[in-house]
């Protein structure tokens, strides 16, 4: 049976790790009986391994691979030897980045990531990661067989980086699950608290969430009982301390509520009871909360 060497390592948080496994639950159900697939991932991924369970042959990286420049190092290193020793065919990957493998096994390279494109979304001290990552970006392009964008603005930024187009290129665009969208159907009664903004994020510094809080400011002086709530979890510590900070010097600590991770039930429950959504990304793969707002009638 052919196999397909699946490459998980760049999903280091929740939301990277269930678009992930949506993605490889169809391939693997499309796939099977004809393509066995072979996931490269951490211990800590517990979700992607039970939901793949005995459809997926499992290769472990070790924990420092959630870290960009360990898991460079790391997959330079090893993945042309695991590629070989289980004879695949083929690649898959959603870092947006092109593996150095023997030319006989076609990479496949999910491009989402728009991140090292903007400069508005880095900060100085990102500036050596981000010139990596539009190098690699531009490797990929000669080296993929196949990129596949989850939006024409992603083809394009990718083009403009490259100064060239790919070799061949598919627009793929993402949605919601059909069992959220049952849910957010089954969610019209939910009473709506008329005052309530959610932003629903994994709150890295390029969401730009101090804007959103300065803005509920503003929106207070006209509608004092507006309150926000920030729905999703913080990677980056020192950022997430910036922001409590910046709510304390506002005055905002009541009016503000550091969610956290929720629970899909909270979540929905959120989506549906919320007068508005708001999220201020100074960039952002495609932004699937937005699209699960809509959903739920919240605008």
């Amino acid at each position: 049976m052919a196999k397909l060497l699946v490459n998980a390592l760049s999903a280091t948080n929740p939301s990277g790790l269930h678009v992930l496994l949506g993605h490889m639950d169809r391939v693997a159900e499309e796939l099977r009986g004809r393509v066995r697939l072979v996931v490269v991932c951490r211990s800590e991924m517990a979700a992607l391994r039970a939901g793949l369970g005995d459809r997926a042959d499992w290769e472990f990286a070790p924990a420092a691979t959630r870290g960009w420049l360990p898991r460079a190092r790391w997959e330079r290193a090893h993945l042309a030897s695991l590629a070989q020793s289980h004879g695949v065919c083929a690649y898959f990957t959603p870092s947006g980045i092109a593996a150095h493998l023997p030319a006989a096994v076609r990479q496949i390279v999910f491009c989402q990531n728009p991140w090292a494109l903007v400069p508005a979304a880095r900060r100085w001290r990102d500036a050596p990661k981000a010139w990596l990552q539009r190098r690699a970006y531009r490797r990929a392009m000669r080296a993929a067989d196949v990129l596949v964008f989850n939006s024409r603005y992603m083809q394009a930024a990718y083009r403009a980086n490259a100064g060239c187009e790919e070799k061949r290129g598919l627009v793929v665009y993402q949605a919601a699950e059909d069992a959220t969208r049952a849910r957010a159907a089954a969610a019209g009664d939910v009473p709506r608290q008329p005052n309530q903004i959610l932003c629903v994020s994994v709150m890295g510094p390029h969401k730009n969430v101090e804007t959103l809080v300065r803005a509920l400011r503003a929106v207070r002086a006209v509608c004092p009982e507006a309150h926000l709530v920030l729905a999703g979890s913080w990677p980056d510590p020192a950022y997430e301390r910036n922001i409590r900070g910046l709510v304390a010097a506002l005055g905002l600590g009541s009016a503000v509520e550091f969610a956290g991770f929720v629970a899909r039930e909270r979540l929905d429950r959120l989506y549906a009871e919320s007068r508005v959504f708001c999220l201020m990304s100074r960039c952002e793969s495609f932004g699937i909360p937005a699209i699960e707002a809509q959903l739920f009638g919240t605008p």
